[in-house]
């Protein structure tokens, strides 16, 4: 079985190629305009390279000479003012080293498209012609899916465009909502809206009659029919018997 690919971080090499931000954008931006290291990488690369760390074990070093020479004792020969000021600037060196090539360490490990900046220090190391120098060389290896998939952030936009024909699906539905809440408003405008007065007694006087069953229509149309009739003849007996009256006082 094969072994897995790895990116190889020359730390010189990388210090003397990246040494300022222009030199970073010049070599870097076409590499991430064609996609071959993603934004995160390029963004980080920028911060990174062109950075402080570079300095760290001149700036130790330098610092703990000056404290030597500070805080030595008057007592202090020239040759034993000498051999502390050499040894403690040694270890400051030493001490600043290591720390710049942990910084480069987390920069590596920081990387989420290793497979491409790897492809990308190999093109720009063929460009530029120069040999890679010896010193410390940093390694991290990676998936061969990660070289095959290469920009992470692809993933990312090819995955964020699957939900949009659910979102298309969700207009209609949306649509129903807002006529069914228009629906509403009218309903409880016209419900909430006067009644005149006519509709409320006619509504009164529907609700104070007793419903009865339609088949009982035609014999309440014959009861009245009859009543009508009783009462006609009612009316008449008493008309004629007024008139009676009345032709006697007049005879009398």
């Amino acid at each position: 079985m094969s072994d897995s690919p790895a990116l190889s971080y020359n730390v010189r090499w990388v210090t003397r190629t990246f040494s300022s931000r222009a030199k970073v954008e010049a070599l870097l931006g076409p590499e991430h305009s064609a996609g071959s290291i993603s934004s995160h990488d390029y963004d980080a690369a920028l911060s990174f390279f062109p950075g402080f760390h570079n300095y760290y074990g001149i700036i130790l070093s330098t610092a703990t000479l000056a404290a030597v020479y500070v805080f030595r004792k008057p007592s202090w020969s020239r040759l034993r003012f000498w051999g502390v000021a050499t040894g403690t600037s040694f270890g400051s060196l030493a001490l600043g080293n290591a720390l710049t090539l942990k910084s480069h360490f987390d920069f590596v490990r920081s990387l989420n498209n290793p497979a491409g900046f790897a492809e990308a220090m190999e093109r720009i190391q063929k460009q530029s012609g120069l040999q890679q120098p010896h010193g410390p060389v940093i390694q991290r290896k990676y998936n061969i899916e990660e070289g095959l998939h290469g920009n992470v952030e692809q993933h990312q936009d090819l995955v964020s465009t699957e939900p949009e024909p659910l979102q298309q699906q969700t207009a209609p539905v949306q649509q129903g909502r807002s006529s069914s809440k228009w629906d509403q408003i009218r309903a409880s405008n016209a419900a909430a809206s006067p009644s005149s007065t006519w509709d409320a007694l006619r509504q009164k006087q529907q609700k104070s009659q007793p419903q009865k069953p339609q088949n009982d229509t035609p014999r309440r149309n014959e009861n009245a029919s009859d009543d009508q009739t009783i009462d006609q003849a009612q009316f008449d007996a008493l008309l004629d018997k007024e008139r009676n009256v009345g032709s006697q006082n007049f005879r009398e």
